[in-house]
């Protein structure tokens, strides 16, 4: 799974398609978490400003961790923020 041009032979996903699959995958996980730090109100917003971080900083992801938990991650830091 990559989102910037780069190809994971255990996906076959790249690009676009790389971007469609995580939303597909991560979305609820990350609304729900983020409804949990900040409630209903804002959990959209929170979630929306995580994609971005994600998109911006998807190249140096180094798998030390599970994608999931990345992304995770961000989201949480990202309502911290917020």
């Amino acid at each position: 799974l990559c989102f910037r041009g780069q190809f994971d032979p255990s996906t076959h996903t790249t690009g676009w398609a790389a971007f469609r699959f995580a939303i597909k995958q991560y979305q609820g996980p990350m609304f729900a978490l983020a409804q949990g730090i900040v409630g209903m109100k804002i959990a959209d917003e929170v979630v929306q400003e995580a994609w971005f971080s994600v998109m911006k900083s998807i190249a140096n992801f180094q798998r030390r961790s599970a994608l999931k938990s990345w992304i995770l991650t961000i989201v949480a830091n990202e309502a911290k923020q917020g």
